[in-house]
């Protein structure tokens, strides 16, 4: 099953014992990628793609791209899968992972007015009003001293409200940065590498049948 998220996407496939047949499914998987992103991500545009191959527990390769502030890497692995029952014998899974970051720094995510912030708001107005009322001799005596209380808590809380908001955005992890506020470039990179997971779940599809082909042949 393939999972897919924003820039990113995570797919495998299982399969019972390697032979030439699955090691050809694998191969074609990753000559496939490697394909894809020479489309897609062509060294003519300035992408830099550097592929490393992987030995021991995990084989197959892991693809990294790099232009600009954009970087990528898409890995093809094959292992030994443990069976998922004590029924179940010990299988082989052909895998691949594909991860994506814009790492512009120059502009930032808008932020929104928070929860804590618009009640402080709403606490300070009523504080500021209660007092301004009382000095400008709108209210009795009586009805000034009943809200000075309140005006004092409202403004008290305003203040502790914004402070624990401050200190809550400030906590915040970096978020990936709108549209909006990318620019041409990194809207094309995004643009781009999109094509590559489209790609990507088509391989999928692709070795799961031919995969699936092989387990009903051995029926």
């Amino acid at each position: 099953m393939a999972h897919t998220a924003r820039g990113q996407l995570d797919w495998s496939v299982r399969y019972g014992a390697r032979s030439t047949y699955t090691e050809r499914v694998a191969a074609d998987t990753l000559e496939g990628v490697a394909d894809l992103l020479a489309r897609h991500l062509p060294a003519s545009t300035g992408y830099e793609i550097r592929r490393i191959w992987l030995s021991g527990s995990i084989s197959g390769a892991s693809f990294r791209v790099r232009r600009g502030s954009f970087v990528a890497s898409v890995s093809v692995q094959r292992f030994q899968s443990p069976g998922r029952s004590a029924e179940e014998a010990d299988a082989h899974k052909l895998r691949v992972v594909a991860r994506s970051t814009q790492r512009s720094v120059a502009l930032a995510k808008p932020t929104k007015t928070s929860g804590l912030r618009l009640t402080g708001g709403a606490a300070a107005s009523f504080g500021v009003g209660a007092l301004a009322l009382g000095v400008s001799g709108s209210l009795t005596a009586w009805a000034t001293a009943v809200l000075l209380l309140p005006a004092m808590f409202a403004t008290r809380l305003c203040m502790t409200l914004w402070v624990a908001d401050t200190i809550h955005r400030r906590a915040l992890p970096p978020a990936d940065l709108p549209e909006s506020t990318l620019s041409a470039t990194e809207v094309r990179d995004q643009e781009r590498w999109q094509a590559v997971l489209t790609g990507l779940e088509q391989l999928h599809e692709n070795a799961a049948e031919r995969l699936m082909l092989l387990s009903l042949i051995h029926i």
